[in-house]
C-alpha cells in the first residue's frame, strides 16, 4: 500500500500555497507509506508519493521515479508478472537500476505507451507525467480495488489515495443528493458522498491536459469482454 497525491494548478500564482497543501495532504495519509516520501514539481503540477517498499526497499525505488527527462511515474499496487515484462524490455536494450515493478511499469509505458496496460496482470494505479505532451495520465486496473479520488474546483484539480487527504485543500462538504437509495447511488460507481469529489473507475484511463485542463476519459478494459469460457456441461 502506497499513498499518491497530485495537484494541477490552474493559476500559477497560487503555486507556493498549494505546495504546503500537498505536504499537508501527504501528512494526512502518511500511514499508507511510512518508509519513504518523494515530491516533484514541474510547471503547474505537483506530485507526492508515500512508499511502503515491498520488492526493493532501497532508495532506488523511491518515487516519483524518472529514467529520462520526459516521463515521471507514481505508482500504487503490484504488477504480478513484472519479471516477465522486464525480460522483454531487457531484450529491447532497456537498462534497470532497481528491482521494483514501478521501474518496469515506467519503461513499459515508454516502450508501448498506453498499450502497456494490457500486459499488466495486477492490482494497481499508475500515474504518468509527460513533460513534452504536458499531460498527466491516471490509469486503473480492470478490477480497481485500489482507491484514487479526484477533487476539482475553479483553481485546481487534485488527486489523492484517500478522501480525507482533500481536507488539506478545502473543508469537505457532504452532497445531500448522494445519500439514500437512488439511481445515482446504486449505479454511480465513481461517486462519493462529498461535493466536487469523485472516484476514478476501474479499467479507465484519465488524461489531464496541463494547458487546457480538459480531461479525456477512455475505457481500456471491460470485464464483459474478458469473460472466461465455460463449457455448457
Amino acid at each position: 500500500m502506497c499513498g499518491l497525491g497530485a495537484i494541477i494548478i490552474k493559476e500559477n500564482k497560487d503555486k507556493d500555497k498549494y505546495k504546503s497543501k500537498l505536504l499537508n495532504m501527504s501528512n494526512l495519509i502518511s500511514h499508507r507509506g511510512p518508509d519513504q516520501a518523494g515530491f516533484l514539481e514541474y510547471e503547474n503540477i505537483l506530485l507526492s508519493h508515500l512508499r511502503l517498499p515491498v520488492m526493493d526497499p532501497r532508495n532506488l525505488g523511491r518515487q516519483p521515479m524518472s529514467v529520462d527527462n520526459r516521463y515521471a511515474i507514481i505508482f500504487n499496487g503490484e504488477i504480478f508478472n513484472y519479471k516477465q515484462i522486464k525480460r522483454r524490455l531487457i531484450e529491447r536494450k532497456y537498462k534497470f537500476y532497481s528491482n521494483s515493478d514501478t521501474e518496469v511499469a515506467l519503461n513499459a509505458f515508454i516502450e508501448w505507451g498506453e498499450e502497456c496496460f494490457n500486459l499488466f496482470n495486477g492490482d494497481w494505479i499508475i500515474c504518468v507525467l509527460d513533460k513534452i505532451q504536458r499531460t498527466f495520465i491516471v490509469a486503473k486496473d480492470g478490477l480497481g480495488t485500489k482507491p484514487i479520488y479526484l477533487y476539482e474546483d475553479k483553481k485546481i484539480m487534485a488527486l489523492c489515495s484517500e478522501l480525507k487527504g482533500f481536507s488539506a485543500i478545502e473543508s469537505l462538504e457532504f452532497d445531500e443528493n448522494r445519500f439514500g437509495l437512488s439511481p445515482l447511488t446504486l449505479y454511480g460507481q465513481n461517486i462519493t458522498q462529498f461535493k466536487n469529489i469523485i472516484q476514478i473507475e476501474p479499467g479507465f484511463i484519465w488524461k489531464f491536459s496541463l494547458e487546457s485542463f480538459q480531461v479525456e476519459k477512455k475505457l481500456w478494459f471491460n470485464p464483459l469482454q474478458h469473460l472466461i469460457e465455460i463449457h455448457p456441461s
